[in-house]
């Protein structure tokens, strides 16, 4: 990261350099960041971990670009303030149907490995 900060400095600030030192409330957001984005985020998860499968739970953090999509082109159609100055390169949607493709077929390839796995096993008891 600090290997980063000269590039930043150079062409982000405009010129006025790098303001790291913390101001007021500084503290107050980042112990609240870490309170709720991180420390509850995780404990959260962890709890859910005990009612449903772990591959669930990674399923649905593996979708959230999905999910960004999504809520990105809901505001894009209701012309929210903002959206539509992009424009999204052939690589951002090849990008994105490679995670949907590979998110998606998982469940297809476990389910038949098992299937594999099954018929193996029964042929080893025919057998053995």
């Amino acid at each position: 990261m600090a290997l980063f900060f000269p590039i930043y400095s150079r062409y982000f600030t405009q010129g006025v350099g790098l303001q790291l030192a913390l101001h007021q409330y500084d503290w107050l957001w980042l112990l609240l960041l870490a309170g709720v984005c991180t420390v509850y985020a995780f404990s959260a998860s962890v709890e859910l971990m005990k009612r449903i499968s772990a591959f669930v739970v990674n399923l649905t953090i593996n979708l959230e670009p999905v999910y960004g999509i999504v809520l990105a082109v809901i505001m894009y159609s209701l012309r929210i303030p903002g959206f539509g100055q992009e424009k999204l390169s052939t690589g951002f949607y090849l990008g994105t149907i490679v995670i949907l493709l590979s998110v998606l077929i998982h469940p297809v390839l476990d389910q038949w490995n098992q299937r594999r796995l099954r018929r193996k096993e029964a042929v080893d008891v025919l057998v053995g």
